[in-house]
């Protein structure tokens, strides 16, 4: 997907059809905002202050972070999140929004790989012969 990021247009297709087409950056678009990845000291106190204080937010689960959650303009709000928290933060990461962000939120599931694994390949050679599924 690397290589998709300088492209003039993309078009995210989705068993076989096409469910967006657009530039790289008004696709990123559709995520709606900055994610926002902290690790902290208490995370059920972190998510208890984040719902209370800011009940806007749209939390969402992430394995690499205690709490995570959208937000617009995520750089801008880090300061302000930082100097009022009361529960210690261990770090904060806001990265880049990524095309494969958008395929999972337009699909709903991740890109996989090229090629198939032996399962994958069976299933192929029976679509293809007119199979069972």
């Amino acid at each position: 997907m690397e290589e998709a990021e300088h492209c003039d247009r993309i078009a995210v297709i989705d068993l076989g059809n096409i469910i967006a087409l657009d530039t790289p950056e008004r696709l990123k678009d559709i995520i709606g905002g900055d994610v926002i990845k902290l690790k902290t000291a208490d995370d059920d106190s972190a998510k208890e202050e984040l719902t209370r204080k800011f009940p806007d937010l749209e939390m969402i689960d992430d394995p690499n972070a205690s709490c995570g959650f959208k937000m617009q303009k995520g750089d801008e709000f880090i300061p302000d999140l930082i100097r009022d928290f009361g529960t210690q933060i261990v770090s904060v990461n806001v990265p880049p929004t990524t095309l494969d962000d958008v395929f999972l939120k337009l699909t709903g599931k991740e890109i996989r790989e090229e090629g198939a694994d032996d399962k994958g390949r069976l299933r192929s050679s029976m679509r293809q012969r007119g199979g069972t599924r």
